[in-house]
């Protein structure tokens, strides 16, 4: 984690470094800013935190709600059409899924204990963007018209908050022995709009695409190639390196439904 943080923030500043040259001063000479940003949806793909949505888990769930994602920005304007971002954003939503572990019964071979879990997924990501800003509509960085582009290292700790346990005999019976860590990578498309009132505040409009890096390319294979998906993996005999194995990809395939689309809307502050 550590060597991320390094490299992460080694990258922005020799992107800012080597853009400096084309430096324009910006709205009234003020080229630093700060963000915070609430981005949100209908839940269509899966149960929110609070099993809300149109896929949930048991009987006492399901209704209208939004996946959300709340974040935050300090952004620098290199350019009259380019802004280099700073990316924090916190992600929470809910997953439902079944794993299976042996039964460790002495007298029949190949049975298995089911486990129906719903967990909440808590996220924390951080990400380095950029901002290009349209002159040819009238805007100048950081007003107006933008697209951007964000590559995002997104942490995600599991929480079982409920377990319904058919066992196949009586005991003993194995552990799950899940590890509820994931880290992912992700890259970021967005569009939208910004205002700026008072002369110090800055009011963003838009729209963000996101895809989980490999399980887009798995989605891109299936798509081209005719290939399964999700794609399969081969059992391995140990049902835990298994179950956790599977635990990563229904983490993966959770967040990629759940920040896939949102609309967003912001507000920032210009500091210098």
């Amino acid at each position: 984690m550590n060597y991320f943080i390094l490299l992460f923030s080694g990258s922005f500043f020799i992107l800012l470094n080597t853009t400096l040259p084309a430096q324009a001063p910006g709205y009234l000479g003020k080229r630093l800013s700060l963000h915070a940003d609430l981005m949100a949806f209908p839940a269509l793909g899966g149960p929110t935190a609070g099993n809300r949505g149109s896929v949930f888990y048991g009987e006492n769930g399901g209704g209208f709600a939004f996946n959300w994602k709340a974040g935050a920005s300090l952004d620098y304007v290199v350019s009259r059409k380019r802004q280099v971002r700073l990316l924090l954003d916190l992600i929470k939503t809910g997953m439902s899924e079944t794993y299976y572990t042996p039964s460790n019964s002495a007298l029949v071979d190949g049975q298995n204990d089911s486990h129906d879990l719903f967990f909440n997924l808590n996220g924390v990501s951080l990400g380095l963007g950029t901002r290009g800003y349209n002159l040819k509509k009238g805007a100048l960085a950081p007003l107006g018209p933008y697209v951007g582009w964000s590559l995002r290292y997104t942490m995600i700790t599991g929480e079982i908050l409920d377990k319904r346990t058919n066992y196949a005999f009586r005991g003993p019976h194995a552990p799950l022995g899940l590890d509820l860590k994931t880290n992912r990578f992700s890259l970021g498309y967005s569009f939208g709009s910004t205002l700026i009132v008072a002369d110090n505040i800055i009011l963003d409009f838009g729209a963000n695409f996101n895809a989980d890096i490999p399980i887009a390319n798995e989605a891109l294979n299936a798509l081209n190639y005719g290939d399964e998906f999700p794609a399969p993996f081969e059992p391995s005999g140990d049902y835990v390196k298994d179950n956790n194995r599977r635990y990563d990809k229904d983490v993966a395939f959770r967040v990629f439904k759940q920040s896939l689309f949102f609309f967003h809307v912001g507000a920032g502050f210009l500091i210098h």
